[in-house]
């Protein structure tokens, strides 16, 4: 009834379903690796909000006035936190 159907398998099926699940497992292995190493140090990437305001004036973004007016609102809010 099913000639030509064989349940061996060629040698291109096997190395293609080797790759799959190599594939597969560096896939699995480096999102673990990813979520676990951003947990740990969340606040390391973050950029200071005077680090962003600094960087807004040097590109021109912002004029001086602008910039101590902000910065001067980034330090009364500290103030008021403490």
């Amino acid at each position: 009834m099913m000639e030509g159907w064989h349940h061996d398998t060629g040698a291109g099926n096997w190395v293609l379903m080797a790759v799959f699940w190599i594939v597969l497992l560096v896939l699995v292995v480096w999102i673990l690796t990813s979520l676990l190493t951003s947990k740990g140090r969340p606040n390391e990437s973050r950029e200071r909000p005077e680090e962003i305001l600094d960087r807004r004036l040097a590109a021109g973004e912002i004029d001086v006035k602008t910039y101590d007016k902000l910065r001067a609102k980034l330090h009364e809010s500290v103030e008021k936190k403490t």
